[in-house]
């Protein structure tokens, strides 16, 4: 690895006059993204928003009127992640029903800025800033990403939770104290009250700093702070356990089952074995068509809602694995093992919703976020640790452009077919 720099994410804003265009980037595209918010719902219902979402301004408007979280104002529901429902019941309360819409599209789509802005700082530390502002602009600019942002569900915030403890398990983090282990005690709470798939980060995340030494700590002392990160992320989870299993007898979302029989199709451990192979085969093959979509997303695939064809999980699939090799090739020092981390974690969410789920492109933003995150660094080492020719310089320049061409076509190919998160809206 290079050398690492001797600077926080926080400094990246020190780099002047760069750094002051990259900032009016951001004030610009944030203008986008709110005078897309407040466009006529019948221009955006098919092309960005979820069902889900209207489902959330339902059941808000029943807690702001005082009937309690229920849908139909008769039979109480769980079946939603708090935060954003939070927000949703606050945006209901100020602006009413026709409103709140464009309110929550307005906050979603400044936390699709924030979570551009996030990405440059995370990887100033790490890389130049060239390659930096680059990963943060191909985010920001990414239609599909933004409108997985923009489906008037929890997925922005989810996005700047998982950015802000990747920030937080970074070699620039402290020496771990009581203090930095409450913080990010809460920060892992919240966010699986913003979704609860982040069980899985939280989980690891808390194993992670077991595993990490700082300084040569000796174990005991990572155990004892790593324990007591965990126990400030249960005391603010009990809070919703105890709700939840009162108000819908179930801890989690009660939607979560449903999802189970019309969707994603879990393993079953009684069935026969071979029953279990031939589902494992058929999860596979149905993966492998649907990363089409995250293909499409990542630049990768010109064309959207092109999942049937088969291209796009191979591409999605061999960017993973040289990214791996890299990582795996790089795996010394501190930021040797963030990296890994981000790679560990990474597999682990894809592999539940591969398994238990569905991997549409909305569930795996957390796995995108890591793979953006990666691919930066591991870019920006060819060119700046290896030493690149001139010749493989314009090669290299050449390809990025036709990637963030093919990222912007692609978008507008999407917006045409109205298509956004899902592969339909209609």
């Amino acid at each position: 690895d290079a050398p690492p720099r001797r600077r926080s994410p926080a400094n990246g804003m020190n780099e002047l006059p760069g750094v002051r265009a990259f900032l009016g980037f951001l004030i610009l595209t944030a203008m986008v993204v709110v005078g897309v918010a407040w466009l006529p719902l019948d221009l955006t219902i098919d092309r960005l928003l979820y069902e889900d979402f209207f489902y959330y301004l339902q059941v808000a408007t029943h807690i702001s009127r005082g009937h309690g979280a229920t849908l139909d104002g008769v039979a109480p529901t769980n079946g939603f992640h708090p935060l954003w429902m939070l927000a949703t019941t606050l945006a209901v309360q100020m602006g009413g029903r026709e409103i709140a819409p464009h309110l929550m599209l307005s906050i979603a789509g400044l936390l699709h800025v924030c979570q551009a802005a996030m990405i440059f700082f995370l990887l100033r530390p790490l890389t130049s800033k060239s390659a930096a502002v680059l990963a943060a602009i191909f985010f920001a600019t990414n239609y599909r990403l933004l409108a997985c942002n923009m489906s008037g569900l929890e997925t922005p915030l989810q996005g700047v939770l998982v950015l802000s403890i990747f920030g937080l398990l970074g070699p620039w983090r402290p020496r771990p104290s009581w203090t930095t282990s409450m913080a990010t005690g809460a920060v892992l709470g919240l966010s699986v009250l913003a979704r609860f798939d982040l069980l899985l980060l939280a989980a690891a995340a808390t194993v992670w700093l077991v595993l990490t030494p700082r300084d040569n700590e000796p174990v005991i002392r990572r155990l004892m702070f790593a324990c007591a990160v965990g126990c400030v992320a249960v005391v603010v989870l009990v809070p919703w356990f105890v709700w939840s299993q009162a108000h819908s007898g179930s801890w989690l979302p009660n939607s979560k089952k449903a999802l189970d029989l019309w969707l994603f199709d879990p393993p079953h451990l009684d069935r026969p074995l071979q029953d279990e192979a031939d589902w494992l085969i058929q999860k596979t093959v149905s993966t492998s068509s649907r990363l089409a979509d995250s293909a499409n997303a990542l630049g990768l695939w010109p064309l959207a809602n092109h999942w049937r064809v088969r291209i796009g999980g191979p591409l999605v699939g061999s960017l993973a694995i040289l990214i791996g090799i890299w990582v795996v090739a790089h795996r010394r020092g501190p930021w040797g093992s963030w990296r890994l981390f981000l790679l560990g974690y990474s597999a682990l969410h894809a592999a539940y919703y591969t398994l238990f789920a569905r991997p549409d492109v909305r569930y795996l933003i957390p796995v995108i976020l890591a793979i953006v995150l990666l691919s930066a660094q591991a870019l920006d080492y060819l060119v700046r640790v290896r030493g690149v020719s001139r010749p493989r310089r314009v090669v290299m320049g050449c390809a990025i452009s036709l990637f963030f061409a093919n990222s912007w076509l692609s978008g507008v190919d999407a917006w045409h077919k109205k298509q956004g998160a899902a592969t339909t809206h209609a």
